[in-house]
């Protein structure tokens, strides 16, 4: 059982503890962005990644919605504990202890499916 398992909504908890536990520091966006694209394909999402690990993933509109206007959601998933300081797996716990936009950030992935 997770840390995070008695929390509401446990889904969203559930994405945001795998999140948490890949290390995704600048420049060491490879295993977050390798992450995303399974995901998108365990899915059925469309998908598009560049050199840089930027990940872009699609999902088309729920059936009578296709002409709706369409929406994006956004979210950075490098983490930076300071100015140019990469964070690894041994600074997770500084996040336990520090809870900031990483967080935030962490949690708009999670809630993205």
């Amino acid at each position: 059982m997770g840390v995070l398992a008695q929390l509401e909504p446990k889904e969203v908890f559930s994405y945001f503890e795998t999140i948490c536990g890949i290390p995704h520091g600048s420049g060491n966006t490879g295993p977050i962005a390798d992450y995303l694209v399974q995901f998108a394909k365990d899915n059925g999402l469309e998908w598009y990644r560049d050199a840089a690990n930027n990940v872009v993933l699609t999902k088309p509109a729920s059936p009578g919605y296709e002409g709706a206007d369409s929406e994006s959601v956004i979210s950075e998933f490098d983490w930076n504990r300071g100015a140019h300081t990469a964070v690894t797996r041994d600074d997770i716990e500084y996040f336990a202890d520090n809870i900031d936009l990483a967080a935030i950030d962490a949690i708009a992935e999670a809630g993205q499916k």
